[in-house]
């Protein structure tokens, strides 16, 4: 599969982090490699004081309801890249 010019990666780590009306973190992981098994994705909820609350938060910069970050992590030839993208009211 071909994506503007370059191939896939040899693994990618996603996650998704959406901040709901009442402050619950809605979070989806997700690992997939090329020659690998299915992907492997798993989601759940965290709210404030959970032990991965202020981790995810943090790491994705939501602070209020409405915002979603999307973290791409890509390894290719040995090299990992990360990009972040947000959508809602930054």
């Amino acid at each position: 599969m071909e994506d503007s010019g370059r191939t896939e990666p040899d693994q990618a780590i996603i996650e998704v982090v959406k901040m709901l009306d009442n402050g619950t973190l809605e979070i989806c992981h997700g690992v997939t490699m090329r020659n690998g098994p299915r992907p492997a994705i798993t989601g759940w909820t965290s709210e404030p004081g959970d032990p991965d609350f202020v981790e995810f938060a943090t790491r994705h910069g939501v602070t209020k309801p409405g915002q979603v970050s999307t973290i791409r992590k890509e390894l290719r030839e040995g090299k990992w890249t990360e990009t972040q993208e947000k959508l809602g009211d930054w």
